[in-house]
């Protein structure tokens, strides 16, 4: 790709964040904020700044910072300016498919499908991990990378804006590994594991740092779908986890023998080094509510309990519909006007995404040191805001005279990259979907490695 064209004018209807549109372009999150677009079909919106920008001349291209490309009022499409993504799509040859790999104890359970999709993930390495290995590199000291295996969907890094997280994490290295869903329309309502192995790692870490780069796997997070490959990735040793300083699962809590026998082996290979913490924040990410910390084979203490608690709920609506209204997915017009003054000062309370943390005693537990100063847990901003976020929380399950629930604005402009369940009919008491999907966005940062 040499650059993304979004000059064609909007078209009719409802303008939306899909993941067909501009996931892989733009900015989901105002810390992710780049070169401003003020026209064509995405006005108000930014470019990603973790894309580069080249400009191109007759004598050659050079680099250019996302401020020089708005101050020459460059755009995308236009002819002159390339924007080159940072993250590395490459297919992946799922390692968990018995015809793949011989000898599986745990093979995933993958189809012979007439045609079957080619599955494919990324890995993203921040800047900061670049400059790091430039500098060892330059003082002839071997480079050795953290790699944060990130089970998912595999569009988290886009939509949940995870580079940002990324890059504040010492010689992180990510790669996000997709899942796969029932509903997938190719899946031919199967669903199955999808893994990673070493052999994989060391080719892309290869080809995006070069060669003699040494790593090691520091994190895994199972999130959504990807808990299937997260398991079976551990209990089938695809990856080596001796060094492994922690195992998280995010709102994906299904009391399955998968599931207690790779915590098991992650206990037993890494001698309980490896930190590990179970995110519960969706009815549906708890299996109906039938999973618990015993089922599942962990403390109490690592378990974090998110779900049903209106906090968490607030914040992270909040934060999904500021970041909609920041980029002019959402539009102020669509709100009751005499909600605005008081939804734009909920807004201004809120704390900075990477310092919201769950608890302090589980930050604690995670890293070995308190929280860092100015960090906030999301009881703690509402207690704090507590007429704001209460207003704010009403606001957002019921209708404002002619105006819809902020619930189903979230959803109907597809803020987070789709459409969700709720743009209908909002239920107050199904928090199901927005508490699954917003999670990752706010609390990934405290999973992730901090020196």
């Amino acid at each position: 790709m040499t650059y993304i064209d979004l000059s064609t004018p909007a078209g009719a209807g409802v303008r939306t964040r899909n993941s067909d549109d501009v996931s892989d372009l733009l900015a989901y999150h105002a810390d992710e904020d780049g070169l401003p677009i003020t026209g064509g079909k995405y006005p108000g919106a930014f470019v990603n700044r973790f894309f580069r920008l080249f400009l191109k001349a007759p004598s050659g291209r050079r680099e250019i910072t996302h401020a020089e490309a708005a101050s020459l009022n460059l755009q995308p499409g236009d002819p002159v300016l390339q924007i080159v993504p940072t993250t590395a799509t490459f297919e992946l040859v799922n390692p968990l498919d018995k015809v793949v790999t011989t000898g599986l104890k745990y093979p995933a359970a993958v189809p012979r499908l007439k045609n079957p999709a080619k599955l494919y993930a990324s890995i993203f390495v921040p800047p900061s991990t670049f400059a790091y290995v430039a500098e060892a590199r330059k003082k002839r000291v071997a480079p050795e990378v953290k790699v944060l295996l990130f089970f998912g969907t595999g569009s988290e890094l886009d939509r949940h804006g995870l580079r940002f997280f990324t890059e504040r994490s010492p010689r992180c290295v990510f790669i996000n590994v997709p899942g796969v869903e029932a509903g997938y329309d190719w899946t031919e309502g199967h669903t199955w594991a999808v893994g990673i192995s070493t052999k994989i790692i060391a080719d892309q870490i290869d080809g995006a740092l070069g060669k003699g780069v040494a790593f090691i796997v520091d994190r895994m997070i199972a999130y959504s779908t990807g808990y299937q490959g997260w398991s079976d990735t551990i209990r089938n040793g695809l990856v080596d986890l001796s060094r492994l300083r922690g195992a998280f699962m995010f709102d994906c809590l299904y009391p399955e023998a998968r599931v207690k026998e790779a915590i098991a082996r992650l206990r037993q290979v890494t001698s309980d080094r490896a930190r590990i913490a179970l995110y519960a924040a969706s009815y549906a990410g708890i299996n109906k509510g039938t999973a618990t910390p015993e089922k599942l084979g962990v403390k109490h203490t690592e378990w974090i309990k998110l779900v049903y608690q209106p906090s968490f709920q607030a914040l992270t609506h909040l934060r999904v519909l500021a970041a909609g209204l920041h980029d002019h997915t959402i539009e102020w017009s669509e709100i009751n006007p005499e909600d605005v003054p008081s939804l734009q000062s909920a807004i201004a309370t809120l704390p900075a995404r990477g310092t919201v943390i769950s608890t302090p005693e589980a930050f604690q537990a995670l890293h070995g040191i308190g929280p860092p100063k100015g960090a906030v847990t999301a009881e703690a901003w509402f207690n704090g805001n507590q007429k704001l976020a209460t207003f704010f929380r009403g606001k957002l399950w019921k209708k404002s005279g002619k105006y819809p629930a902020l619930v189903q604005l979230i959803w109907k402009h597809q803020v987070v990259g789709w459409d969700g369940y709720y743009s209908v009919n909002p239920a107050p008491d199904n928090l199901a979907e927005g508490s699954h999907d917003f999670m990752a966005l706010e609390y990934t940062w405290e999973c992730m490695n901090r020196t």
